[in-house]
């Protein structure tokens, strides 16, 4: 009863195979379609990631996920393109072959030092066909595979920094010297990433590890604790079924390099511009960023300083300047060292009751803002000014927060002015002003 089961299964399959790039070709289609209109969706959550962890320290940690999104989205979206391309190749060449055969190399009537290698290199027209059925049959394995790497590897970094940053700092430091602490904490460090060099080292190796008997007593437990930490039974069946024959092996071995090659020219940009400026360090350059009515229809967050237009009408300068709160925390704390926080901070849950961050309602927010507003010194032109009134302003697109101040410029004159605004950082337990930056606008 078994055997028939398996029989039926199997004849399934091998008719499923045959008629496999019908299927291939439709999920191709809408798949680029659906996987092309996820370009924006995933650039307004980088956006709002952007803005969430500005100024937070090892905030590479918390944008890893979308950094690996964005790469998946890439090489999906590539390789789906690229089986489309494969597929009409491969039906191109079936509607040839109906009409004209195989290649009659005899009626080419060529010299035979080039017939000779022709026909050796290129073989017969069938065999060029199958060849493309083979290339396309597994790009799409190919493709998921590229897609599962990205993941492993960034749950690999996150198990890395969780067991760095929140058990061992969590469980050791409160109780250890700092000196014991950090000879502890290095030696995990190396031992981490010398393990998870060996596994990715029998992965790309497609299991030489694996194959050595003088490596299995040791490598065994690494080899669990990493498969499971990277959710590797996901794609192992795909990987294993791959590299069990010659062809696949070989298209394996292609993996890191084509990455490697699709990421570098991706990452191409034709220069000529030899004297235009990269910072706006002397306010020279015109940032449409700067300005609300400009950067809206970009869709973009604020980086530093916003105005609601460069041309001022009215005789006031309304200026936003944002902040950046792992940053300024620390200054703030410098700066005023018995304020008590508004706010806990941390990693917050609409869903988790009880896991929101606590707030001080009973606290005046007074303090808070005086001591806000001290970390900024604006200046137009070479005027600097004191005392100005400032307010907490938060934008309604991508929560960006800072502080709001309107200046009164009426008496300046018509025509073009700088906008600068500097600000107090924190270095070694020492605080200098430095440079946020210089916009420009014109006073109508």
């Amino acid at each position: 009863m078994e055997n028939n089961k398996n029989s039926k299964l199997t004849k399934w399959l091998e008719s499923l195979q045959q008629e496999s790039w019908q299927l291939e070709l439709i999920i191709s289609g809408f798949a680029i379609f659906l996987v092309g209109s996820l370009g924006e969706p995933l650039d307004d959550w980088g956006n709002r990631m952007s803005v969430a962890t500005s100024g937070v320290k090892n905030n590479f940690i918390m944008v890893l996920p979308l950094m690996i999104l964005y790469a998946a989205w890439f090489f999906l979206l590539t390789n789906l393109v690229l089986h489309l391309i494969l597929r009409g190749l491969w039906i191109s060449t079936i509607g040839l072959r109906y009409v004209s055969g195989d290649i009659d190399w005899d009626k080419l009537n060529l010299h035979p030092k080039f017939h000779n290698y022709l026909q050796s290199n290129i073989g017969s027209y069938d065999e060029y066909i199958e060849r493309l059925e083979k290339l396309c049959s597994v790009v799409f394995a190919f493709t998921f595979m590229i897609i599962f790497i990205f993941i492993s590897f960034g749950l690999w970094f996150m198990a890395l920094a969780f067991i760095l940053e929140f058990i061992l700092q969590g469980l050791l430091y409160p109780i250890l010297s700092e000196s014991t602490y950090m000879i502890i904490k290095r030696v995990f460090s190396i031992s981490l990433l010398a393990t998870g060099l060996l596994y990715f080292i029998d992965f790309l190796t497609l299991g030489w590890l694996k194959r050595r008997k003088w490596a299995s007593k040791f490598y065994y437990p690494i080899y669990r604790f990493y498969s499971f930490i990277t959710l590797a039974s996901l794609y192992r069946p795909i990987y294993y079924n791959l590299i069990d024959h010659k062809y696949g092996r070989n298209l394996s071995k292609l993996l890191i390099p084509y990455i490697f090659i699709l990421t570098l020219f991706a990452s191409f940009n034709v220069e000529h511009h030899a004297h235009y400026p990269t910072e706006n360090k002397d306010g020279n350059i015109l940032s449409r960023l700067n300005y609300d009515d400009e950067r809206e229809s970009l869709d973009s967050p604020i980086e530093k300083i916003s105005l609601p237009s460069k041309y001022i009408s009215n005789g006031f300068l309304d200026v936003f300047i944002k902040y950046k709160g792992g940053r300024d925390n620390a200054t703030v704390e410098m700066l005023c060292p018995n304020l008590k926080p508004l706010r806990e901070v941390g990693i917050q849950s609409d869903f988790i009751i009880g896991f929101n961050s606590n707030v001080n309602d009973d606290i005046s927010s007074d303090s808070s803002l005086i001591c806000v507003q001290n970390l900024y010194q604006i200046s137009v032109d070479d005027s600097i000014f004191t005392d100005l009134n400032a307010r907490f302003f938060r934008y309604p697109k991508y929560g960006e927060r800072g502080l709001k101040t309107i200046i009164d410029v009426d008496y300046l004159p018509r025509g073009e002015h700088l906008l600068r605004v500097d600000f107090q950082k924190l270095t070694n337990d020492s605080l200098f002003w430095e440079k946020l930056d210089v916009v420009p606008f014109w006073k109508e």
